[in-house]
């Protein structure tokens, strides 16, 4: 992919965090949608009432308007159909599902009329549905499949087209379809446009992750993340029970960088670290036969230390590649006494334990949306060392 700059319905926006931000970014995702279909050969606008189930004869082109203020209403725009409806579109990408808006929404429409509400959650569609059968609901990522499936023999339209494709993909706004040349770049660049879109996209692997291995036998994990690391020049964002006191569970997390993108069991706070060198010390053999089920896999023992108020420096102490080394009960040992020394030492530090699989960029899997499969079946041979962490979290 390209420098996202270079797309016709790219657009800069604030780097602040705020409601203004979010819809400015609501605006230019609706404006992009509205400007492919008014500048495109009908068979696109055609397609997109299609996805919709709206089935009315186009014989003339539709009249389309971006943010008419209506009595006590602005929906984001308009399409005006030759037969007298009109569909309204009300769009949400960063901003949150906001009801008393479509309820003065429907005030404002005719029985004839079409309301639409654009989404990246499908969650959302649960209350807007309790709040009206009349409106229309559909998902960003399925206009993206939709519309980016036709082919015209115009090529103006085709280059619309796949302008539209790509801006959706670089907005987050589909199915997670690989990471890109450019995501690995950004830690050489570090454009502070594209670091927001990069973090977006990781938490959004990790979404698509999570709701797969509910049928696995895990259960429902939040995503915390994405992050940015100026540290370790990464990007990461972790699965979660929960976000309050995580640290201190059982977890997962993806990374990014220049050169690899990681998986790991973590380890993380010294409250679980303590209980979990506590069950180690019970059972070594039973240590050691875990362990040495993960073979391809590194496990790592980091020194972590505090500098100040959440803020930690890390480094490797202990490095097993278990693909090369076949674990000995004496690595055990040696592991759970590393980990003692660290907790009992001196130094304001304690161990993290981490479970660790890498993939270098150049595999072709991260390239596509097989990485979410991959990375989901990594996490699901990792159940059984989940499961035994787990085990000395849940204790007093």
């Amino acid at each position: 992919m390209r420098d996202p700059h270079q797309n016709i319905f790219w657009y800069y926006r604030s780097q602040t965090k705020d409601k203004e931000t979010d819809l400015q970014i609501e605006n230019n995702a609706t404006k992009a949608l509205i400007n492919l279909l008014e500048y495109s050969e009908p068979e696109v606008i055609e397609s997109f009432l299609q996805l919709l189930k709206i089935h009315p004869k186009i014989y003339h082109e539709p009249k389309y308007l971006l943010q008419r203020k209506r009595t006590g209403s602005i929906p984001d725009a308009e399409i005006r159909l030759e037969n007298g409806s009109i569909v309204y579109i009300e769009s949400k990408v960063k901003a949150s599902l906001n009801i008393k808006q479509l309820e003065e929404h429907l005030k404002a429409i005719k029985d004839k009329d079409y309301l639409v509400y654009i989404s990246n959650n499908s969650s959302d569609f649960v209350q807007v549905k309790k709040l009206s059968d009349k409106i229309i609901t559909i998902l960003w990522k399925a206009i993206h499949h939709d519309l980016t499936g036709i082919k015209t023999s115009d090529k103006k339209t085709n280059l619309l087209l796949e302008q539209f494709k790509e801006f959706l993909e670089v907005m987050n706004l589909t199915n997670f379809i690989g990471f890109k040349d450019i995501d690995f770049d950004y830690f050489v660049n570090h454009d502070d446009t594209y670091g927001p879109l990069l973090k977006d996209k990781l938490a959004n692997l990790l979404t698509e992750i999570s709701e797969k291995l509910i049928q696995k036998g895990y259960p429902k994990f939040q995503v915390y993340g994405g992050k940015l690391s100026e540290k370790d020049n990464s990007c990461w964002s972790s699965l979660v029970k929960n976000k309050k006191g995580f640290v201190n569970t059982v977890h997962f997390t993806v990374s990014i960088n220049l050169n690899q993108v990681n998986l790991f069991l973590n380890l993380e706070g010294l409250k679980l670290v303590k209980k979990s060198l506590n069950l180690m010390k019970e059972d070594k053999n039973r240590v050691h036969q875990l362990f040495l089920s993960y073979q391809g896999y590194d496990l790592n023992i980091l020194k972590r230390c505090k500098i100040r108020a959440s803020k930690y420096i890390s480094e490797t102490v202990v490095e097993f590649r278990l693909k090369e080394k076949i674990l000995r009960l004496s690595d055990v040992e040696y592991i759970i006494d590393k980990m003692e020394s660290l907790i009992n030492g001196k130094e304001n530090c304690y161990p993290r334990l981490m479970l660790k699989i890498v993939i270098k960029r150049g595999d072709p899997k991260l390239k596509s949306e097989v990485l979410v499969q991959e990375l989901t079946q990594k996490i699901v041979n990792l159940k059984a060392a989940y499961d035994y962490f787990k085990e000395a979290e849940i204790r007093k």
